[in-house]
């Protein structure tokens, strides 16, 4: 990692910076009752393993050619990935898009159209899922195993004078339960995740 200053401005940038200051802290951790559905043992990762494995996915991304302007779905539930590969994207200008693959199909459907995503990144468990899911949507939407990332399909070009930078990028869309109509998407810019004081 170079040693380079750099604005904070992203949630990548802090990642980045923060790792300088506390590698060989603990950056997550993640009991083994929580993840006995997919391993034996319990998982814990430093800030130096995080920024590394963060580095690997985003170089994945940046050689696939993905960018400002692109989102990204991530079905990967609440796991190490997920954080991986969203802190990887958040640092192209990428805008994540979570999928809970526990949806019935018509929701994820719905969720991945109107999100306006061109690739869904998702777990092996729930590949079959999301392919039936997309099949029901008219444009094309690219669905891939987190295991097969050096694969990544090519992302649709952007028109990038339209598109914000910095704090005002897009960083995440979260969409609501939907219990009174569809669910509508939250657009989240990064510098949300930097207010301090949400909910006084």
């Amino acid at each position: 990692m170079k040693n380079t200053v750099l604005t904070i401005d992203t949630v990548y940038a802090q990642l980045r910076t923060t790792v300088k200051v506390y590698g060989s802290h603990p950056f997550l951790h993640i009991p083994r009752q929580a993840t006995r559905a997919y391993q034996n043992a319990a998982i814990d990762f430093s800030y130096d393993e995080m920024c590394a494995a963060v580095e690997q996915a985003r170089e994945c991304y940046l050689q696939a050619g993905y960018g400002a302007g692109h989102r990204v779905a991530l079905a990967l539930e609440n796991r190490l990935e997920f954080f991986v590969h969203f802190f990887a994207l958040n640092g192209l200008g990428v805008c994540v898009v979570p999928v809970n693959a526990d949806f019935v199909c018509d929701e994820i459907a719905y969720l991945i159209d109107d999100s306006d995503v061109s690739v869904v990144i998702t777990l092996p468990d729930h590949e079959h899922r999301i392919n039936e899911a997309k099949a029901s949507i008219a444009r094309v939407v690219e669905v891939l195993c987190i295991d097969n990332l050096e694969n990544l399909p090519a992302p649709p070009a952007v028109d990038l004078s339209t598109i914000k930078t910095g704090l005002k990028a897009e960083a995440t869309i979260l969409y609501t339960s939907g219990t009174t109509g569809k669910p509508k998407g939250c657009v989240l810019a990064n510098e949300f995740f930097f207010v301090s004081d949400i909910g006084t």
